[in-house]
């Protein structure tokens, strides 16, 4: 359009012809003859140098004016009005017709007969985003409208939409708006647990998992499964690591205080080894466990049959639901045998020490068989199954009395044994004269 523009103005200049005026050059004549008379100078042919020269002047001022018009579009405008409202008497003004353009919002131009009809258009300042009132294409919840046609994309809080004009908004989504989806954290949910309680926590995300609380701080690898002992009381949280924000939790409870006395001047009882144990601790449960015996009660007796250390472990359940344990070590110096002698007196006359029978048998409610061998040759002098009668020292298949002073075997079977006792007892017993 410029290009057009400009070439009309040049086509013109270069066929245009100044008509010849003869009142505007006698008028011309007229004020130069006052300056300086030319009248009487022969040939009077100054005056036609004179407006030769001025139509030169006109016509290189008019061609600069038209170059100038490539810097100053408002030039060309008011140049090319100019050139189209010239008139013989030359009585328009440049500041006329801009003043006459103002006032118009059409021109026209013409190529080849063709007319064409520009619009005059204000062209708005630009948008500041920090006015009030005013909407920040950059904020989080500004949208642009508009009422011309055209096609936009816009970032912003909330969805990309793409779209015409036509007064439709587009809604701008913050810059700053990851595009990029997190994979959902899945979070281990563990029940309230105890004190001194261990749990199995399987991590299914793709970073570490962290368990944290009083006295804990562990970390479970990515899609990995561990075990997790709780020491203390307390909330406790679990997240992963490169997100705490998102965490579950949980409770642990107190754990009862755990303690128990051990009668270690006891050693028999109803012909059973016998070491008193006692806890005067409070809770709703007491559960002992002695080798293999379990016991529920405050008081219980522990029955120790084989020599060495052996661990007794008490268990108490607390009113909150918690129980906690307590282990501790008894020491037995001699192996039970039944309280068993090793020697009798067969002529004396107390009962007590003219017959065989280990004590126990006598004192526990056991079903047993006790047989008595001689060393020598193995066969059996003596069998019974009743406590109450002891062996005096008489060879049954002979039935006359052993040889004094002589080691013999004797052998008991229990059938309903102890638990942790052996069924089987076996010593020496031998017979010795009376002095």
């Amino acid at each position: 359009m410029k290009d057009t523009f400009e070439k009309n103005i040049k086509q013109s200049l270069e066929n245009h012809e100044m008509p010849y005026n003869a009142s505007a050059w006698n008028a011309m004549q007229a004020k130069l003859d006052v300056v300086k008379p030319v009248s009487s100078l022969p040939g009077s042919g100054l005056k036609w140098f004179i407006g030769a020269a001025s139509v030169v002047v006109i016509g290189v001022v008019s061609y600069f004016a038209v170059t100038s018009t490539n810097s100053n579009p408002e030039n060309t405008a008011v140049n090319a009005v100019v050139s189209e409202n010239q008139t013989d008497d030359a009585t328009t003004t440049t500041s006329e017709v801009k003043e006459n353009l103002t006032k118009n919002t059409t021109q026209t131009t013409v190529e080849n007969d063709a007319v064409e009809t520009v619009e005059a258009v204000n062209t708005p300042k630009p948008s500041n985003p920090a006015s009030k009132n005013e909407i920040n294409p950059f904020s989080s919840n500004g949208s642009i409208g508009g009422n011309g046609e055209g096609n936009g994309t816009y970032f912003g809080a909330g969805n990309e939409n793409t779209g015409t004009g036509e007064g439709k908004s587009n809604t701008i989504r913050s810059s700053n708006e990851s595009n990029t989806t997190t994979k959902n954290v899945v979070l281990p949910q563990i029940n309230d647990l105890c004190e001194g309680e261990v749990v199995t926590v399987e991590n299914t995300n793709d970073a570490p998992l962290l368990i944290s609380g009083p006295e804990l701080y562990f970390t479970i690898p990515a899609n990995a499964t561990r075990k997790v002992r709780v020491n203390a009381e307390g909330l406790h949280t679990v997240a992963l690591l490169s997100n705490k924000e998102a965490q579950s939790t949980f409770f642990v409870n107190k754990a009862p205080f755990v303690d128990f006395t051990i009668d270690s001047d006891t050693k028999f009882e109803a012909g059973l080894p016998t070491t008193k144990l006692e806890t005067m601790v409070s809770g709703s449960e007491f559960n002992w466990i002695i080798g293999s015996r379990r016991i529920t009660d405050r008081k219980v007796n522990a029955h120790l049959f084989k020599a060495g250390d052996h661990d007794v472990t008490l268990t108490v359940k607390g009113l909150n639901g918690c129980s906690n344990s307590l282990t501790k070590t008894i020491h037995i110096d001699e192996k039970y045998n039944l309280m068993a002698v090793n020697s009798f007196v067969p002529q004396d006359s107390d009962p007590r020490n003219n017959t065989f029978m280990p004590f126990a048998l006598t004192q526990r409610d056991v079903k047993f068989t006790m047989i008595i061998i001689d060393p020598t040759d193995g066969h059996i002098v003596y069998q019974t199954n009743n406590a109450s009668n002891g062996w005096d020292g008489t060879d049954k298949t002979t039935g006359q009395q052993v040889n004094y002073e002589i080691s013999y075997i004797w052998k008991v079977v229990i059938e309903n044994a102890e638990p942790g006792e052996d069924n089987e007892y076996a010593g020496n017993i031998t017979p010795i004269r009376r002095r």
